[in-house]
C-alpha cells in the first residue's frame, strides 16, 4: 500500500498527534479533541495542496516536506509553512456558512462549500467565528509540535467574545416547547427540557448513554427505572481530565425526567440519536418560524424584537443565569453556600473553579452529591418552564 493510499488515521504522523492526546488523558480517548483534529486537518490538507498545485497531500507528506524545508539555510524557505498556516487562517475568515450542510465552508470567491460540495446561490453574512479559526489554528500547530517540527514565531488568534446567544423567558420558552410539537420533534423537546435542567454542554449532552455512574445513586438509567428525581449525574469530561478534578456533577429536574421517562422506550444506544450539529440546524428553524411570526406581527404595526443566534447555547446560558440568581434560603442551608453558589453553579455546568473561595465550596460538595441534589432542588423553581 503507498503512502497516498493510507486513511488518515493511518499516517504515522497522525498517529503521533492521537497518542500525545491520549497519553495527556491517562490513555483514554479524547473523543470530541480527536474529533475536531480531523475536521481541522483535513481541511488543512486541502488548502495545502491547493496551494501547492497538487490533487491532494497526505499528512506524512506534509511532515516530510517540513523536514526537508527545516534543513534549509534560506530563512524563507524555512519558514514556507509557518507562511502556509497563516494563509490558511486568512482563507477561513473568510468563508461562509453553508445553507445546504449549515458548516462554515463556503468559498467567498467560487461559492462551493467544503464540507458538501454544493455552491451556494449566494453568499450568507455569517462568517467563521474566531473561536472556529483558533480551534483550526491550534489543531494545526499540534500536527507539527507533535512531530517534532513546531511551527516558529506564531501566536494563537485571539477568540473574540462577541456572540451574545438569544436567551428566551419563560413564556418564550414555553412558545419553543409549541414549535416542537408543531415540527413534529420530540427528541428536540426532550433535548432541551434535559439541557436546561442541566446546564451540560451540548457534545457532553448528545453523547449521553445513560451508563453515567453516579457514586451515590447508580446509573442513569438505574435512577430512572427507580424513578429517582432529580437524577445525579457524574460526567467525566475530556477538557478538564489533563488537569482538576477531570468530572463534574449536575442533575436532572422534574421536568427532564418526565420527559425521559416517555422517551425512554424509544431510546438507541445513547439516549439522543441526533449529534451536535443535527440539534443546531433544529434551532435554527426553531429560530425561523419564530422569526416569520414576529415579522407578521410587524406588518401589523407592532413593535418586536427579532430572534438571533438562538442555538443549543442558549439552554446552558437559561441554567447559568437564572440559577446564579436564584434565591437560597439562607435558615435552610449553611450561609457558605447562599455566598458560593455562583461558583456551584459554574461546577454543575462543568467550568473549572478558579477563585480560592469557589473552589473551597466546590471541594467541600464534590463527594457529597446528596448535600448538592439538595441546593439544586432548592434553586430548581428558577429554570423550571411550566
Amino acid at each position: 500500500m503507498t503512502a497516498t493510499e493510507l486513511s488518515f488515521h493511518e499516517n504515522r504522523s497522525v498517529i503521533r498527534v492521537i497518542d500525545a492526546m491520549r497519553q495527556r488523558r491517562g490513555g483514554d480517548p479524547a473523543e470530541s479533541s480527536e474529533e475536531s483534529f480531523e475536521i481541522y486537518m483535513k481541511r488543512y490538507l486541502a488548502f495545502y495542496a491547493k496551494e501547492t498545485g497538487r490533487a491532494s497531500v497526505t499528512p506524512d507528506q506534509v511532515i516530510a516536506e517540513r523536514k526537508e524545508d527545516w534543513a534549509s539555510n534560506d530563512d524563507d524557505i524555512r519558514r514556507k509553512h509557518e507562511e502556509m498556516v497563516k494563509r490558511f487562517q486568512n482563507a477561513l475568515k473568510k468563508e461562509r456558512r453553508c445553507p445546504y450542510c449549515h458548516s462554515f465552508g463556503v468559498d467567498s470567491e467560487t461559492k462551493v462549500c467544503f464540507s458538501c460540495g454544493k455552491t451556494s446561490p449566494q453568499l450568507s453574512d455569517e462568517v467563521c467565528s474566531s473561536g472556529r479559526i483558533a480551534a483550526a489554528f491550534n489543531a494545526v500547530r499540534a500536527f507539527y509540535r507533535e512531530n517534532y517540527r513546531g511551527l516558529e514565531a506564531l501566536v494563537a488568534p485571539a477568540i473574540l467574545v462577541e456572540t451574545q446567544y438569544k436567551v428566551p423567558t419563560q413564556k418564550e420558552w414555553q412558545t419553543v416547547m409549541n414549535i416542537c410539537d408543531y415540527l413534529k420533534k420530540p427528541e428536540l423537546k426532550n433535548w432541551i427540557l434535559c439541557d436546561k435542567d442541566s446546564g451540560m454542554s451540548v457534545i457532553d449532552l448528545c453523547n449521553l448513554t445513560g451508563k453515567e455512574l453516579s457514586p451515590r445513586f447508580g446509573t442513569v438509567l438505574e435512577q430512572l427505572r427507580k424513578g429517582m428525581c432529580p437524577i445525579h449525574i457524574r460526567i467525566i469530561r475530556e477538557k478538564t481530565k489533563a488537569h482538576g478534578l477531570g468530572y463534574y456533577d449536575t442533575f436532572l429536574g422534574d421536568e427532564a425526567c418526565k420527559a425521559l421517562q416517555e422517551f425512554l422506550p424509544q431510546r438507541p444506544r445513547k439516549l439522543f440519536k441526533h449529534g451536535e450539529r443535527a440539534v443546531e440546524v433544529d434551532f435554527m428553524r426553531v429560530q425561523a418560524i419564530v422569526n416569520r411570526e414576529l415579522q407578521k406581527r410587524e406588518k401589523k404595526g407592532m413593535n418586536v424584537s427579532y430572534w438571533n443566534d438562538f442555538t443549543p447555547k442558549s439552554c446552558r446560558k437559561w441554567f447559568s443565569s437564572e440559577l446564579k440568581f436564584a434565591k437560597l434560603n439562607a435558615s435552610e442551608v449553611s450561609q457558605e453556600y447562599v455566598m458560593g453558589l455562583n461558583a456551584l453553579v459554574e461546577y454543575m455546568m462543568g467550568h473549572s473553579i478558579k477563585r480560592q473561595e469557589g473552589a473551597y465550596v466546590v471541594e467541600k460538595l464534590r463527594d457529597h452529591p446528596d448535600q448538592l441534589m439538595d441546593i439544586y432542588k432548592k434553586t430548581y423553581h428558577a429554570i423550571r418552564f411550566y
